[in-house]
């Protein structure tokens, strides 16, 4: 069927958003809300430098007008920052599109989180976050091979801060392990930090926690160290992915061990098969506001524990 695709916000995930459901070929409309005249020159000029066809792309700078441009055979993509995300999903929800994809973290504290959820329920319109560690292939391989109750540690280090960065390992372990309940042993703030969106904050901290009932996991997120790395084990193999540079580290009991590269994907890559899941209404390969809910929760019980609650994050 053709649909047509509205992204809010055309920043720089946004453009790369863009240039993934530029290839749809079923897409009749691509509608881009940007704020200003100038944005519309920093957008054509993207496009010709990415050979973007601009044929079926229309900029509005009209609040309005995008949300004219809504259907039932809308997809609407959310690439705004995380302040105000969340009053922006609610008027998207009153036009019921066919589905919602929308930046992480989703919101910026609980109350709002729990807003999302009710406005999932109230109009049945399925919002999902953007998280492509979903769609890596190795990621997909640990789950598969990895079932959920034979993991036996997750412990993972990041930087970029604990909220933009730390959320996508929050997610990733919630989602391998498949996390029912969860404890925080401990919860520690080294600093505060400006994030790299201005007016935006952001945290580097230590996380300590005990997941379906034993499991102990742990996260560390720095940020400016540039390392990424996530340490997968079960009793039988044990999985080293470095994104920082670009291997994977796979060890078995018999000490014997395989090293491969690591294949990233990046939003300008995925988006498309995103899409492509929802028209086709088979499994969509991110999570939903509901399977996001625990990871989300972890992060902001870690801004209360660290006296963070009203930190400006997105």
């Amino acid at each position: 069927m053709k649909i047509n695709i509205v992204i809010i916000g055309l920043g720089n995930i946004g453009k790369r958003h863009l240039q993934a459901v530029s290839r749809l070929s079923y897409c009749s409309e691509i509608l881009g809300y940007v704020l200003n005249l100038e944005d519309k020159k920093v957008i054509a000029e993207f496009c010709q430098k990415n050979n973007i066809s601009t044929e079926n792309l229309r900029l509005v700078t009209n609040f309005d007008d995008t949300l004219k441009a809504i259907t039932e055979r809308t997809i609407v993509i959310v690439s705004t920052t995380a302040k105000g995300r969340v009053k922006i999903i609610e008027q998207v929800l009153k036009h019921r599109p066919l589905a919602i994809i929308a930046e992480k973290p989703l919101c910026q504290n609980p109350s709002e989180y729990e807003h999302l959820i009710n406005l999932v329920k109230e109009y049945n319109i399925p919002i999902y976050g953007n998280f492509p560690k979903h769609m890596y292939p190795v990621y997909q391989k640990i789950n598969h091979l990895l079932k959920a109750g034979s993991i036996t540690s997750f412990n993972a280090i990041t930087w970029g801060g604990m909220a933009c960065a730390g959320i996508h390992a929050l997610e990733l372990m919630t989602w391998l392990l498949a996390v029912k309940d969860y404890k925080i042993l401990k919860a520690v703030c080294h600093k505060e930090f400006a994030s790299k969106r201005d007016g935006f904050m952001d945290f580097a901290a230590d996380l300590v926690l005990e997941v379906n009932g034993g499991i102990v996991c742990s996260l560390s997120a720095s940020e400016d160290k540039k390392l990424e790395i996530y340490d997968i084990a079960s009793e039988e193999k044990k999985y080293s992915v470095c994104e920082s540079s670009g291997k994977i580290l796979e060890v078995n009991n018999n000490a014997e061990f395989l090293v491969s590269d690591l294949e990233i994907l990046h939003v300008s890559q995925i988006t498309d098969q995103i899409v492509d899941d929802i028209v086709k209404g088979g499994k969509v390969r991110l999570p939903d506001v509901y399977e996001s809910y625990t990871a989300h929760k972890i992060l902001f019980e870690c801004m209360k524990l660290c006296n963070l609650e009203r930190l400006n994050i997105t």
